[in-house]
């Protein structure tokens, strides 16, 4: 019912078939066999009451007509609990290279892991706790002096502390003969994280979990590649910064009460919109301080708030490519682009080289950003303010779902500028043609255009809004009407990064349903099988599945299409 104290300076050799329980523990644990396993060690609860009694006591007297009562009133609030938390005060284990935590430890005085590699895990049914946890409860214990010697961490259960946290390598005595800071090798985390702040240094970083940061900023490292996938950055009242060379995000959403900063050198990746795209928010600005070689959000939803007699700053380093279809490619073109704007906000568009621009495919306006006037010269919208050096360019504008995306063409002296030739995949819609032999041919267009109650593409003299067949006779290279090997180029690749993995793409146009198969043989005999499929919602295009490699197995692959429906 007290204090246990573990110790084995020398060797431990496990806790195997053993029921240890206490309500406080002082561990301090060594092996020597390179891996050290806390499981089944330290319960996750306890069948201890736990909590506070509340007393109110009080006590008078009351005459009246010369009759004296005396009264005297207790009242009890309970909070207690019938399971209790066991209490950690002082973890040092100490292995090398791995340490793997099973168990749930709430430190409240001093935590010392000497590991390269710390996995904190899952249990199997019936273990003393689900997952492997650590939760700092003083704010006094500091993560990167904790863990001296950590390069890999991998977390698939929690890690909580009352403080910011340096996910990071901080070097010193006695394992090193000076002090310096580094960068972790790798940093996967599959759990939580909850602080009050992130600054995460790793060469490598996969994230699908949680990182709660509170009133805390994320601020993410990674020298080379970064994973987000299925996870989240919760940085609700406070910035998000990425620095990375190569940027993988897809269904991780980033929420940032203050700006939503990316640096990137190499390559980025932001899914497609439909079956694996992203929602961001920042309520400081969403800014791209370095522009990577190839990539785009075509498929990310960003919201960038204003607050109210606030000016945000959008610093946006995208090359300025013109009116034209090239600028929504390798370029972080944005797929949908709302700006909510509160009482007398402004949105302050800055470049951050000698020209620049942002290509949206969706811009929608809200708040002030939807209030439009006129300046003598043309429209204007008072809450946007562009930079002579900078443009926007969107496919289609929309305010309270209505498209203005020719209303405010050339709006703000020429800064906003509609693309009508581009059809992305928040802008764009299919229509179906038939020629003169009865083929029923498919092609898409821009939403904005092909709804236009003022231009005539065609110049039958009905303006595109009232006319079927808007576009004429559609040239060529819009129509999809056959799937031949030429036209769908199958292609395999492989790549080592991060992972041995074989990149299989193909072309396909958008709401075509696509089906990709596989066997180990060739056989006629071998039955082909469903590796995926999926409806595919983007612009007419290249797209790629990902075939993790894990034999030396060959395989063979063959895709099928099946072309949109008529609308």
């Amino acid at each position: 019912m007290n204090t246990l104290i573990l110790t084995a300076s020398n060797h431990y050799a496990g806790n195997a078939n053993a029921l240890v329980t206490a309500p406080y523990y002082d561990i301090y644990l060594r092996t020597t066999n390179g891996t050290l396993t806390l499981t089944n060690l330290v319960p996750e609860t306890l069948p201890h009451p736990e909590g506070t009694c509340e007393l109110w006591s009080g006590r008078w007297t009351n005459v009246v007509n010369n009759i004296t009562n005396s009264y005297h009133v207790l009242v009890i609030e309970s909070r207690l609990s019938p399971i209790s938390k066991p209490i950690v005060q002082t973890l040092t284990l100490k292995s090398y290279p791995d340490l793997i935590i099973s168990d749930q430890v709430n430190v409240t005085r001093s935590i010392y892991l000497t590991a390269q590699n710390i996995t904190l895990t899952t249990n199997g049914t019936g273990a003393a706790s689900t997952v492997g946890g650590i939760n700092f409860t003083s704010p006094k214990i500091i993560w990167p002096t904790s863990t001296p010697r950590l390069q890999n961490l991998t977390n698939w259960g929690f890690i909580s502390t009352l403080n910011a946290v340096f996910f990071g390598g901080s070097r010193g005595s006695p394992f090193y003969n000076h002090n310096f800071n580094e960068p972790y090798v790798s940093f996967v985390n599959h759990g939580g994280i909850t602080n009050h702040g992130s600054l995460i240094w790793s060469r490598y970083f996969e994230n699908t979990g949680t990182f709660n940061s509170g009133v805390g900023a994320v601020t993410l490292k990674a020298a080379t590649d970064t994973i987000l996938n299925g996870g989240a950055f919760l940085a609700l009242s406070n910035d998000i910064s990425i620095h990375t060379g190569n940027l993988t995000v897809t269904n991780h959403p980033l929420m940032a009460g203050g700006s939503l900063d990316l640096w990137i050198t190499n390559s980025l990746s932001g899914g497609d919109g439909m079956t694996n795209g992203n929602i961001f928010t920042a309520g400081d600005g969403f800014n791209l301080f370095l522009k990577p070689d190839t990539g785009d959000l075509l498929g990310t939803t960003v919201t960038n708030f204003s607050p109210p007699y606030a000016e945000t700053l959008n610093y946006w380093s995208g090359e300025d490519r013109g009116a034209d279809n090239s600028g929504f490619v390798n370029n972080v073109a944005i797929g949908h682009l709302i700006l909510n704007g509160y009482t007398n906000a402004a949105f302050h568009f800055i470049a951050t080289g000698d020209r620049n621009a942002m290509y949206v495919d969706l811009l929608e306006l809200q708040g002030t950003a939807a209030e439009i006037g006129f300046d003598g010269t043309g429209y204007v919208i008072p809450a946007l303010e562009i930079d002579d050096n900078m443009t926007i360019y969107f496919a289609d504008a929309r305010i309270g779902g209505l498209s203005v995306a020719e209303h405010i063409n050339g709006a703000n002296h020429g800064r906003l500028v509609w693309v009508s030739s581009y059809a992305g995949n928040f802008s764009s819609v299919t229509l179906g043609y038939t020629n003169s032999v009865g083929d029923t041919l498919f092609y898409t267009v821009n939403s904005a255009l092909r709804n236009s109650t003022s231009i005539d593409s065609d110049g039958d003299g009905l303006v595109n809004a009232v006319d079927p067949t808007p576009f004429g006779d559609p040239p060529p290279s819009l129509l999809v009407s056959s799937y031949s090997a030429p036209l769908v180029g199958l292609n395999v690749t492989i790549t080592n990064s991060p992972k041995p993995t074989a990149l299989v793409s193909w072309n396909t146009v958008r709401n075509s349903t696509n089906h990709l198969y596989y066997k180990a043989s060739y056989n006629p005999t071998n039955k082909w099988l469903t590796l995926t499929n999926f409806v595919y919602k983007g612009p007419a295009g290249r797209v790629t599945v990902k075939d993790p490699i894990k034999s030396a197995t060959p395989r063979f692959y063959k895709v099928r299409i099946d072309p949109p429906k008529k609308k």
